[in-house]
């Protein structure tokens, strides 16, 4: 089977139920297709049924979808970009990849338009494709897609901060989106909050996991996101049942105490994209309730979406929050520096970890042969740059690889730093990160009463070598975000440095 397959088997059963929900409009999954089908015979033709990369920029959410199923259809690769990045990093992508078309609205800027003519690439308008006569039925010859077919192309910052193209398959896609619907029981009755930047892959799980089950999208204005009151109050007025956030969302959403039963139509909080902690769990459990199951996801984008998970239970009390158990068709292991064979781990010794999955992605485009994917018994494998250990069958996450800094020729792990940070006084300090910037070590930290720094250093002098002790600690109110809803380390230190 093939996405397009699984799509439109769900286009023909829920065909007169809405697909998508915006503030101002309902979209049924028959309109939806129906968009979908315009804009896939337009590519088809305009691109001389070659296959291309089509990227995307728009204003508007629902054009994305149209977009991306339109693409999807059509055989070629879509590439989201998210019209509030920066011009030179759009350009960056497009120039990357040497794209030769771009869809776009009429409402993008003149100044982005602008800026990116300079680069000699063809303008495509969305409401020009929109506004031809929509077909009378849709049909497609569903033998024409298969399994390996790449599908999508999104962009993920290697070590370097050079941004690498992901290029994204079919079946590795679809394994996710069938797993997904399968364990947590996704149904035509279910509503989705779509609150993901359309070029961050996580968008993905937004979007195909309710179309692929029957469910409904509601789209999210991005601005309230940050505002706990508005995006608690929108949860509950779209009684969303399904939710794809990251801790850092979640913390914010926390800053505000709604009713008990408030949330009582939220079935599932799945959360990603960085390190959970666990103070977050225990209040959310604490102030809401079982009503809403919180689920750990953990995979990088080289392994398409989450490839590990674990349910939350509602008594949770342990110090660390597992990332769990690998998905179906996937294992993990845990290497230890210098390490040439897998061995799969069942001790709590720490090393980087590994994915191994039939459902990888393509690897880098113009670079699948990278160092990072490597092959164990002729099953490919990727070293995630990630340290963790495995504990009772449960993987658990300590930081990256790269979080280690040499400090006067000491090696430091400035996650275990923060562990111990966290530990002061039956978890007094809510939530820190330590950084090393300007050869100092600094801790910013987030805590409701006042913190005694002369105490936490005594606290941290019986635990950590006296390299290891920061030598600032700066109270924040909250961490900034950046646009894809995880911590803004940059920001971070901009504004309080």
């Amino acid at each position: 089977m093939t996405l397009q397959a699984m799509l439109y088997k769900s286009y023909q059963n829920n065909n007169d139920k809405d697909a998508i929900i915006t503030d101002e409009n309902l979209i049924s999954y028959n309109e939806l297709f129906k968009k979908a089908y315009l804009i896939s015979s337009y590519i088809s033709k305009a691109m001389n049924f070659k296959k291309k990369i089509i990227p995307l920029l728009f204003t508007s959410s629902e054009y994305y979808i149209y977009g991306i199923l339109g693409i999807l259809y059509s055989k070629n690769i879509f590439m989201p970009l998210d019209i509030t990045h920066p011009i030179d990093k759009l350009r960056d992508c497009l120039t990357s990849l040497e794209c030769d078309f771009l869809i776009v609205d009429k409402k993008v800027s003149p100044h982005i338009i602008d800026a990116i003519k300079e680069i000699n690439i063809q303008f495509i308008f969305i409401e020009d494709i929109l506004s031809n006569r929509e077909p009378a039925s849709i049909v497609y010859n569903l033998q024409d897609y298969k399994e390996e077919d790449d599908i999508y192309i999104y962009f993920t910052s290697g070590s370097t901060g050079k941004p690498k193209a992901i290029l994204g398959v079919n079946r590795s896609l679809l394994h996710f989106v069938k797993w997904e619907i399968n364990e947590f029981n996704v149904n035509n009755t279910d509503t989705f909050a779509q609150m993901t930047s359309p070029a961050f892959d996580p968008y993905l799980r937004d979007v195909f996991t309710p179309l692929c089950s029957g469910a409904k999208i509601q789209l999210v204005n991005r601005n309230i996101i940050l505002v706990p009151r508005l995006f608690g109050k929108f949860l509950h007025n779209s009684q969303i049942t399904y939710l794809h956030t990251t801790p850092s969302i979640l913390r914010s959403l926390m800053n505000f105490t709604f009713n008990k039963d408030y949330f009582e139509k939220l079935r599932y909080m799945l959360i990603a994209g960085e390190v959970l902690p666990p103070d977050i769990v225990k209040a959310w459990y604490s102030n809401y309730g079982n009503h809403t199951i919180l689920v750990n996801l953990y995979g990088p984008t080289e392994t398409t979406l989450a490839k590990v998970f674990a349910r939350i239970p509602d008594n949770f009390s342990d110090e660390i929050v597992p990332v769990g158990k690998p998905i179906n068709d996937t294992n993990i292991y845990v290497m230890n520096d210098g390490a040439d064979t897998f061995t799969k781990y069942n001790k709590e010794d720490v090393g980087e970890i590994y994915i191994e999955t039939e459902y990888m992605t393509h690897g880098y485009y113009n670079d699948s042969n990278h160092t990072s994917f490597k092959t164990n018994n002729q099953k490919k494998c990727y070293a995630t740059g990630d340290l963790g250990y495995i504990k009772g069958g449960n993987l658990y996450l300590v930081g990256r690889k790269d979080e280690q800094k040499k400090i006067g020729g000491v090696r430091v792990d400035l996650n275990e730093i923060k562990s111990f940070i966290l530990k002061y006084k039956e978890h007094k300090i809510e939530d820190c990160i330590v950084l090393y910037e300007s050869n100092l070590l600094i801790s910013f930290y987030i805590a409701s009463n006042t913190i005694d720094l002369k105490d936490i250093r005594k606290f941290l002098e019986t635990r950590l070598l006296p390299i290891h002790i920061p030598h600032r600690f700066i109270k924040v109110n909250q961490f900034p975000m950046s646009i894809n809803g995880k911590l803004d380390k940059k920001k971070l230190i901009e504004e309080m440095l």
